[in-house]
């Protein structure tokens, strides 16, 4: 009987488990495989829009677009810049054998690419005025 006491005195008052977050840890991994599903499924979008339905919708005038085209066009440029740095800034890590240094820098740089793929994707839809443009077309019209 007095050694349950001391056990569960142990456990009421150093709960390890507790104090590490263990419960909440596992929470989050079983967590996991639902986060990674939502993160590669792409979602079929039911409402299928034209861009002057897009335009009505959101009552943007010619200046509106032309303004957008512009803004998504400067922060492709922009992004592209940034991510030209930091290749630039990984390829200095490569060169002073800090290869964490080039690891992350390069991961920042694929961020900055994917940003400015983003941009010029939404600039081109704009300049085509048609929505739902395939990577292939896009391709075709980046690249003549």
């Amino acid at each position: 009987m007095a050694r349950e006491g001391k056990k569960s005195f142990l456990k009421r008052h150093f709960n390890v488990t507790e104090w590490m977050g263990l419960n909440d840890v596992f929470k989050r991994l079983r967590l996991l495989p639902s986060l990674f599903h939502g993160l590669t499924t792409v979602k079929k979008n039911l409402h299928k829009e034209t861009f002057e339905e897009a335009v009505v919708r959101l009552d943007l005038s010619k200046q509106d677009i032309i303004d957008k085209q512009k803004s998504f066009f400067n922060a492709a440029i922009v992004f592209v810049i940034c991510g030209l740095c930091s290749v630039a800034y990984a390829i200095s890590f490569v060169f002073s054998d800090k290869w964490q240094g080039c690891i992350l820098a390069s991961m920042v740089s694929m961020i900055f690419f994917a940003h400015a793929f983003q941009t010029h994707f939404w600039y081109t839809q704009m300049r085509q005025q048609r929505l739902g443009l395939t990577i292939r077309e896009w391709l075709c019209t980046f690249f003549g």
